[in-house]
């Protein structure tokens, strides 16, 4: 479900509280059932389908570069979810188009003993719009992401960071994220992290890698504050999945480029 609007809301005079009501908005849909009849024909066949549907083809580019300044220091720019998705499988476009003015009731005719027709003024109200339905296809850009990010060795198995953080949705949303890294053998790895993202400044996070051999289970979240009072909260993240390491990692004296002469 896609929502576009170039012009939507609700006016109000200052003076005389007269409503001004503006619409130019389209809602975009691709798989929905469009009434209770389709809805009651969803079964596991029809699930399937739906799941396994591979008509609305889309791309998306993820890419970083990390660079080494010394032994220490290290920086990397990354860029995520630069794409887009094209819906074409069962496509219906709700389009609404108008405008009006309401600036109240005639008291004085009810007064005087005529009548006031509700269904007048909403039948005023509805003719003064545009309604269209129609299955053209559309496009969808993904929310792209930017992180910079910088690490500092504190110690060989501690390391600290700061990671800057743009979103556009709508507009450039910024984030800042402190993080701090703590290596315990090779096996595991713990992330704790705070956030200044969306507004809040009460975005605490931890993560947890284990790597018990060619496979890497990482397991990550966010605003864990928000479990202690979930009925406030408005986000919370969590994921969980698994990356496949390969190859050794060279010791010093063993790397050319490092070796000092004996």
């Amino acid at each position: 479900v896609h929502t576009k609007s170039k012009g939507t809301g609700i006016a109000v005079d200052s003076e005389m509280y007269g409503h001004t009501f503006m619409a130019n908005a389209t809602l975009n849909t691709s798989g929905v059932p469009k009434d209770s009849a389709e809805l009651a024909d969803i079964d596991e066949v029809y699930l399937q389908h739906y799941f396994l549907n591979g008509k609305n083809p889309g791309w998306a580019l993820d890419g970083a570069v990390t660079y080494h300044m010394d032994r220490k220091w290290s920086f990397t720019f990354a860029m995520n979810n630069v794409g887009f998705i094209k819906w074409n499988s069962k496509i219906r476009n709700y389009k609404v188009e108008g405008g009006t003015e309401f600036n109240g009731v005639d008291i004085a005719k009810a007064i005087l003993g005529d009548s006031i027709s509700e269904e007048q003024y909403l039948d005023s109200l509805k003719n003064a719009f545009r309604y269209s339905v129609n299955s053209e296809k559309y496009t969808t850009w993904l929310i792209p992401q930017l992180y910079l990010t910088a690490r500092y060795k504190l110690t060989n198995s501690t390391e600290a960071s700061a990671a800057l953080f743009l979103e556009r949705y709508k507009a450039i949303r910024p984030g800042l994220t402190l993080a701090l890294s703590q290596k315990a053998g090779r096996v595991l790895n713990i992330v704790g992290t705070y956030s200044i993202q969306y507004g809040k400044f009460n975005n605490v996070g931890v993560g947890l890698m284990i790597k018990p051999g060619p496979c890497q289970w990482y397991f990550v979240g966010d605003n864990f504050l928000a479990l202690t009072n979930p009925l406030t909260a408005k986000s919370f993240n969590f994921r969980f999945g698994m990356n496949l390491v390969f190859g050794r990692i060279k010791k010093e004296d063993q790397q050319p480029h490092l070796a000092t002469s004996k």
